[in-house]
């Protein structure tokens, strides 16, 4: 089972192929996160697999909505916290979030992208 998560504080990803295709394991997923004090909002697609919930940091913490979709069967049994894998997501550092392993992957690749594209131009104002 492969997952995708992407969290930012206030609102939570998970791309799991449990969910694809599957109308009524949607529909009880999301009643089952609607249900969790400080939800504000659960959009389960079956198409794409894909789990977005809305939520309020003050009033809930996103382990405890990954410990819900592990209870549920979407993850992989959860045991949050940091360093934990959920599917095929690397381990983070202690301290360091979702966000910035993204954040950190995303710069990379821009400046791998602009040293590539500066190379070529470079090569071509040669010729």
């Amino acid at each position: 089972m492969t997952h995708y998560i992407h969290h930012v504080p206030g609102r939570l990803r998970v791309k799991t192929s449990t969910i694809k295709g599957n109308e009524a394991y949607a529909v009880q997923t999301q009643d089952y996160l609607s249900a969790i004090h400080g939800v504000l909002a659960a959009e389960v697609r079956t198409v794409t697999g894909s789990v977005v919930v809305c939520y309020d940091p003050a009033r809930v913490d996103h382990r405890t909505i990954l410990h819900s979709l592990a209870s549920l069967g979407c993850i992989g049994h959860a045991e949050a916290g940091p360093g934990h894998q959920f599917g095929n997501i690397a381990s983070v550092r202690a301290g360091q979030s979702f966000t910035d392993t993204v954040l950190t992957k995303v710069l990379n690749k821009v400046v791998e992208t602009i040293i590539e594209r500066s190379a070529v131009a470079l090569v071509g104002a040669l010729f």
